[in-house]
């Protein structure tokens, strides 16, 4: 038997070119059941004209051996932050939504809405990303132009035991995506 499994783009983005949707919706035909990783996704694939009675939902797992609850004092002092300030944090790639010409994360939106923060409301936050990618310049010089170096740190790629500690050590997870239904990142 052949099963399939949708994780996202897979579905969401490829089918929008004609000749991967037609690759993609003969896949799915002769394959002998496929997985989805969410409701939304499934029924995009319904959408596609498969039968509901052959996806089932499995969800994607989350590593609880790196990815656990610790006290945010812990995690701040392990990372040299200071507990004078909120602390917002994305985790993503800096990649090119192919044919919008944005990321795919959704990252320069969150830089104008920190601007907008910034200049209207609480000015006493930071925004940490962590990710790597082709647009990372471009969103960091965003950043800049906007008057945001203090405000913004480009930490780069990180392990996932980073990445963990940072998020016990922030006041908010941020994934402004323009694509994804229930990325890994909030399941962490």
């Amino acid at each position: 038997p052949v099963v399939l499994s949708a994780l996202g783009s897979d579905i969401n983005l490829f089918k929008k070119f004609l000749l991967r949707r037609i690759q993609i919706k003969w896949a799915l035909n002769v394959a002998d059941s496929i997985t989805s990783v969410s409701d939304a996704l499934k029924e995009e694939i319904i959408k596609l004209g498969l039968p509901a009675s052959k996806i089932e939902i499995v969800p994607n797992g989350v590593d609880r051996k790196k990815f656990f609850i610790a006290p945010k004092e812990e995690a701040k002092k392990a990372l040299a932050l200071g507990n004078d300030f909120k602390l917002i944090l994305f985790v993503g790639t800096f990649e090119v939504f192919v044919g919008r010409g944005c990321t795919i994360k959704g990252a320069e939106y969150l830089i104008e809405a920190v601007c907008i923060m910034k200049k209207n409301y609480d000015k006493n936050f930071k925004l940490a990303l962590i990710g790597e990618g082709p647009l990372r310049g471009k969103i960091r010089d965003c950043a800049q132009k906007l008057g945001l170096g203090g405000t913004v740190m480009f930490l780069g790629a990180r392990p996932h035991e980073q990445i963990a500690l940072w998020m016990n050590a922030c006041d908010v997870v941020v994934r402004p995506t323009l694509i994804e239904g229930m990325p890994n990142v909030v399941m962490e």
